[in-house]
């Protein structure tokens, strides 16, 4: 009994156990080297890349129009800027409804998640859903990348920590480790981000609330 047991065991094990061993640890090197290829491949495209953006789901008006934010980052000049399809404030109204998770991707991409989807009320409700105190957290981001604040931009161009920032609560690149697209790990380690700026909590910069 003890003996059969043990066969169990890579010193006891049949032939047919070696072999699928072998193979699973064939197809292991494999799917390592292959992810190693795509690591490379989305550093040489964020290099050629002239923009980086995207943009989350926040809800849907009274009138059934899908509302986002968008962020987007343009290499040559480290431009940065956010901006809303639509006022925030409209998803206060009665009617309106809140998306019950996260949902982002690129700028140019479609969700594939259907409107109904993403705001239909969960059983419990998910840590990322949009709430009021988020739209007010992007709200400020908005506001201080306009302003370009002291903090967070050096000579007009966003530090890493303003980046952080923004792609936290927004969009930080597809990380399907078959997809060759740049995620915001390449963009920082790629881009010519400025040294300098100041860490700070951008709910501290001024009173709230903001008006969305």
């Amino acid at each position: 009994m003890v003996i059969d047991q043990l066969r169990g065991g890579k010193a006891f094990s049949s032939k047919n156990t070696r072999e699928v061993s072998h193979v699973s640890a064939t197809e292991h090197n494999t799917s390592s080297d292959a992810y190693v290829k795509v690591l490379a491949k989305r550093k040489e495209n964020s290099v050629k890349a002239s923009e980086f953006g995207g943009k989350r789901f926040l809800g849907l008006t009274p009138k059934g129009k899908q509302v986002f934010v968008k962020y987007r980052l343009t290499k040559d000049d480290m431009k940065l800027k956010i901006w809303f399809s639509h006022k925030p404030s409209i998803l206060l109204r009665e009617g309106s409804k809140l998306a019950n998770n996260r949902y982002d991707c690129g700028l140019n991409e479609s969700l594939s998640n259907s409107p109904e989807q993403m705001t239909r009320k969960l059983q419990k409700p998910h840590a990322q859903q949009v709430t009021l105190q988020t739209l007010h957290w992007i709200k400020r981001l908005e506001l201080l990348t306009e302003m370009e604040y002291k903090s967070g931009f050096v000579k007009g161009k966003p530090t890493r920590g303003m980046f952080h920032n923004i792609i936290g609560v927004i969009y930080t690149g597809n990380w399907d480790t078959s997809s060759v697209k740049p995620t915001t790990r390449e963009i920082l380690d790629n881009w010519n981000f400025p040294e300098g700026g100041e860490y700070f909590l951008p709910e501290s910069t001024w009173s709230y609330p903001d008006e969305l």
